[in-house]
């Protein structure tokens, strides 16, 4: 059985989850992919405005899965997509341990 979820409840839900987390969440304007940064001397979180709540979704969770949490009392449907995130990260850092071909 499928778990269904509305997009604007689990991009809540992500939010809740960063603010737990003790990330600091910016809502900007601006020609910008979004993501981790550091304003002013502050680590923040930047969420484009003009984003989609699709887009705004995978960079929240993008972030989020770097972190350690408990991800027994999250709802199914946002462990999914978090669980996502940290095997899509696993995998591009474990490209980037690899030689380049030709190196040995």
């Amino acid at each position: 059985m499928a778990v269904t979820m509305k997009k604007n409840d689990i991009y809540e839900e992500l939010l809740k989850i960063s603010r737990r987390l003790g990330i600091n969440i910016r809502h900007e304007r601006g020609f910008f992919d979004g993501g981790m940064c550091n304003i002013k001397g502050e680590d923040c979180l930047v969420l484009n405005k003009r984003h989609t709540i699709e887009k705004k979704i995978n960079v929240l969770a993008r972030e989020i899965a770097t972190h350690e949490f408990d991800s027994d009392t999250l709802n199914p449907k946002v462990r999914q997509i978090l669980e996502k995130e940290r095997i899509e990260n696993t995998a591009v850092e474990e490209l980037g341990s690899q030689p380049e071909a030709g190196e040995a």
